[in-house]
């Protein structure tokens, strides 16, 4: 980008494609697995909590414009304090990041690739993430807005594709004594949301002095209704039973979709194409910010960072095939979302409570 800024929109793209990526296949599956066909109504509930978490996150963003999250941790906390509080994230970060490549992969696998080797997938995956990374978060963001709009219309035709084949009696009665089950649904509701954190590492870099807290709430909000939408139109596609027995309803969806005409017999395969862009949003955010954690925690500077990124080149493949069974890969990734966010959860509003307290004393003085 000429400007070497962020615009406010770019915001927004960036938080939906932190949020979104991986979770966006596996979702349905995960809710009514948990609160059968009122699974969505947790979902809703959930996105309403993150909207409340965020609000730590823009009050650091406020007293902090001009840093990222490592930057305010360390200020804040101390060197030591600040440095082990995150390796945590760090940690998470790197998993996340890893397993998102290794469950692509096995989509890819699955639907289109059949014959190639996994760890192919991967690396190649991962390479290209690593190139984009070391480019800079200017030239991150701009792709990342290139892709935004692919995957938004591909869901948005898939939803339109879909209504034909839902049926309203697969979602009734509501709330029939399922109140308790849909109320427990609520927390892993929430941890779908794991990339609402992901945006302080970003918001630093505002063309504008003025935070983008607006185009921060919509990137939050695309993400709840695109979740919800599609939560519900699988689960009146498909019905609970069948959609607690499927791994990734959304491609199913798109496999579910009949066309008169005979054409796009595969569009399974033909949207799995926007998929991959979807992800690869993701994976990019979540290596970017690993590495700028790791940058910090080990106070690496200037062409340092270029090796930080190609030891993630190695470290991610390794993390995304250490795990040899699919369906092993897919609880682990969902347990770790459940430590991230509980983790992320806490960190948040410990660190503006302590940076609010900092900033009192101050100007007490």
């Amino acid at each position: 980008m000429r400007t070497k800024k962020l615009a406010p929109w770019q915001i927004m793209v960036l938080t939906v494609s932190g949020i979104l990526g991986v979770d966006i296949l596996i979702v349905q599956h995960n809710m009514v697995s948990a609160a059968g066909v009122d699974g969505w109504i947790s979902l809703t509930i959930g996105g309403m909590v993150i909207f409340a978490a965020s609000i730590p996150v823009i009050y650091l963003m406020r007293l902090y414009p001009d840093k990222d999250v490592p930057q305010i941790t360390i200020e804040v906390l101390g060197k030591w304090m600040g440095r082990l509080a995150l390796i945590p994230l760090t940690v998470f970060s790197i998993v996340y990041a890893g397993l998102s490549a290794r469950i692509i992969g096995q989509v890819l696998k699955m639907f289109l690739l059949d014959k190639t080797p996994m760890t192919v997938i991967v690396v190649s995956m991962v390479a290209a993430v690593i190139y984009l990374v070391d480019k800079g978060v200017y030239t991150l963001a701009a792709v990342v807005d290139i892709i935004f709009p692919m995957y938004m219309t591909a869901l948005i035709l898939l939803v339109v594709f879909s209504v034909p084949q839902a049926n309203l009696a697969n979602i009734r009665p509501v709330l029939f004594r399922n109140a308790g089950k849909t109320a427990g649904a609520i927390i892993p509701g929430i941890y779908n949301f794991t990339g609402y954190g992901t945006i302080p590492y970003f918001m630093c870099h505002l063309k504008s002095k003025k935070l983008a807290v607006k185009p921060y709430i919509i990137g939050l909000g695309i993400p709840v209704l695109l979740y919800i939408i599609l939560t519900v139109i699988t689960t009146m596609v498909f019905g609970e039973t069948t959609l607690r027995a499927i791994l990734y309803p959304i491609l199913n969806l798109s496999k579910a979709i009949e066309f008169k005409s005979g054409i796009l017999d595969r569009l399974e395969s033909f949207m799995a194409l926007f998929w991959i862009p979807m992800v690869f949003a993701s994976i990019v955010i979540f290596t970017y910010i690993s590495v700028r954690k790791i940058s910090e925690i080990f106070s690496i500077k200037g062409k340092g960072k270029k090796y930080t990124s190609y030891t993630l080149l190695f470290l991610l493949p390794a993390v995304a095939m250490i795990i040899p069974k699919d369906l092993n890969v897919l609880e682990t990734y969902n347990n770790l979302k459940h430590v991230g966010i509980f983790y992320i959860s806490i960190f948040y509003p410990i660190l503006a409570l302590v940076a609010g307290v900092k900033k009192r004393v101050v100007k007490q003085k």
